[in-house]
């Protein structure tokens, strides 16, 4: 389905159960600003992964004619925790034909680490909070989604920062 429809879709549902909520003498504005911004934060994660999806289709569109890699897998899953929330798409998974090393297009042209979990503004925030409160305080204000204490420690202790790369990809050596 298009994104724009899933937009309009998932819009005129939110706006019709907020107005049926609206006429009961007991729903507020208490009530409404949750919901809203659950609301908010689902459609920005539902954006994100159909953004992310259509980058790896143009970057397949664009090593394809090079036949310089072979597709392992079409739909691999990753999932990653942002500030908006937990951010699920797929991507290919190559080998590089000359090097037989592996990798994804997707992740080093968006500057995502390899093993990463969660993003990096997320783990900023999460060290942020973490200063001035318990790791297991730090996990609960920080995203809304779940996270543990233990990942507040490690994007506490573990807070290198990300090499500045070039937009490479990782299977795909210069020269090709």
């Amino acid at each position: 389905m298009n994104i724009l429809q899933q937009i309009i879709d998932n819009s005129t549902d939110f706006f019709n159960y907020a107005l049926k909520k609206m006429e009961t003498p007991d729903y507020g504005m208490h009530q409404l600003m949750p919901e809203a911004q659950h609301f908010a934060n689902n459609l920005g994660t539902m954006m994100v992964s159909s953004l992310l999806e259509e980058m790896d289709q143009a970057l397949y569109d664009a090593v394809k004619p090079t036949h310089t890699v072979r597709i392992k897998e079409k739909a691999r899953p990753r999932t990653l925790v942002t500030t908006l929330g937990e951010v699920r798409y797929t991507r290919r998974y190559y080998e590089h034909k000359a090097s037989h090393t592996y990798g994804s297009l997707l992740d080093p042209w968006m500057q995502i680490p390899t093993y990463a979990r969660v993003e990096t503004a997320c783990k900023a925030q999460l060290v942020a909070h973490a200063a001035d409160a318990s790791y297991a305080k730090a996990a609960s204000q920080t995203p809304p989604c779940s996270l543990s204490r233990q990942s507040v420690m490690n994007a506490c202790h573990l807070n290198t920062p990300p090499s500045p790369r070039d937009r490479t990809t990782s299977c795909i050596p210069d020269s090709a």
